[in-house]
């Protein structure tokens, strides 16, 4: 059975970022706004989302690590998704199956596939 205990890891994943801050770890700092992005989605906190998942986005492509950015895109339409807004959410998973088609990415284009056929995995 899976057990979700989304406080922890949110207090986890903000210790993290605070830790990645302090040593300049660009990549997970990137990588902690992603997931605390997801993990407010699944708490039902949509702005929270929106702002980590595109902090997560900005951090991502001043690195160019295109698979972070493809899945802050993928997660980006997936709040656009729920808030029922989906002009942005086509906009966002687009985005991102260009960038895992450009670096053939196949669990990412699988996803975003889904995700534009209405159900998120």
């Amino acid at each position: 059975m899976k057990k979700s205990d989304y406080p922890k890891a949110l207090d986890y994943d903000r210790k993290a970022l605070k830790i990645q801050t302090e040593i300049g770890d660009k990549v997970g700092e990137g990588q902690s706004y992603n997931t605390m992005g997801v993990i407010y989605s699944k708490t039902g906190n949509m702005p929270e989302a929106l702002k980590n998942l595109l902090i997560g986005l900005k951090i991502s492509e001043e690195l160019k690590d295109d698979f972070a950015i493809g899945c802050n895109y993928n997660n980006i339409g997936i709040v656009y998704k729920i808030q029922n807004n989906n002009e942005d959410a086509r906009k966002s998973y687009f985005n991102a199956l260009k960038v895992f088609e450009r670096i053939n990415e196949e669990f990412g284009k699988a996803s975003t596939k889904c995700n534009i056929g209405g159900e998120p995995i």
